[in-house]
């Protein structure tokens, strides 16, 4: 059995494919027309599994789907380090650590920020900027972060406006962003993100809400360690251990007792017993005299 045939077989998904695992050559000398079968379907098994194994890796915008009968998802996040997206304008797209792809070039996509922050720093080699960092759940729960600078900057600063002057929260917002295709002056392309947002209904705020406060819980803070040391020019939902918020040093300090008491538990205090009673002799009969 072939490798292809041995995946159609033993793979539950795989048999929605429109091809027929027979037809390929177990011998793979056989003639050449089999041969390219081969190469072909082995390109599309590869195409299929990256697929299946990266669908869960897109931005999460339905709140509902990150609650499991009732409970909130497992949210994944070591401290300072979220899963690092890029938001690629070279090309169009949105990537995982600048290597595989999470959306199609030009394709737009949604996603639900946890928190929020602008700087202005010298990052990655690219000069003094003014960046904006995006904070959000994907569909696997974990958390993750992108960047975007300059004109995409400038276009969510446009949205943004809107809802300032509102007084709503950009976190309380489902932000759609697209992609326009440019031209620099060398004629060489480049793409500059445009954002639209819808606001949540209130039991989807009331679910980001649950899932922050878990993730809270667990590690205090939201921040990219590797930006940290840049102070913020505005931030929602963002807190770092160099920018905390009262509310984390409340929290710290409540972890920190925790862990106190559990490695020096303070003694049950026992209940004072009550004062025994003092006897009382009784007086010897007086010995009558002969």
């Amino acid at each position: 059995m072939t490798e292809a045939q041995r995946l159609y077989y033993f793979h539950p998904n795989i048999k929605t494919a429109d091809f027929d695992p027979e037809s390929f050559d177990v011998y793979p000398n056989r003639n050449t027309e089999k041969r390219t079968g081969q190469i072909f379907i082995t390109t599309f098994l590869q195409t299929f599994f990256k697929q299946t194994i990266m669908k869960n890796l897109n931005p999460n915008f339905l709140p509902k789907n990150l609650i499991n009968e009732g409970e909130v998802k497992r949210i994944l996040y070591m401290a300072g380090s979220p899963r690092s997206y890029r938001l690629d304008l070279s090309k169009g797209y949105l990537n995982l650590n600048g290597i595989t792809a999470i959306t199609k070039p030009k394709e737009e996509f949604q996603v639900i920020p946890i928190a929020i922050r602008t700087i202005e720093a010298n990052l990655f080699n690219q000069g003094q900027k003014k960046w904006c960092e995006f904070f959000f759940l994907n569909e696997e729960s974990h958390v993750c972060c992108f960047m975007f600078h300059e004109y995409s900057l400038d276009n969510f600063r446009e949205q943004f406006k809107e809802l300032y002057y509102d007084e709503i929260a950009p976190t309380d917002a489902r932000w759609k962003i697209s992609f326009d295709e440019k031209l620099n002056k060398d004629g060489n392309k480049y793409f500059i993100a445009n954002f639209a947002y819808e606001m949540l209904k209130p039991d989807e705020v009331a679910i980001q809400v649950e899932l922050v406060s878990q993730i809270k819980k667990e590690a205090t803070y939201i921040f990219r360690a590797d930006t940290a040391e840049h102070p913020s020019t505005y931030k929602i939902g963002y807190s770092s251990p160099q920018e905390p918020t009262q509310e984390d040093l409340k929290l710290e300090a409540e972890k920190r007792q925790s862990l106190l008491d559990e490695v020096f538990p303070i003694p049950e205090k026992k209940e004072a017993g009550k004062p025994k009673s003092a006897r009382t002799r009784k007086p010897r009969a007086a010995k009558a005299k002969a």
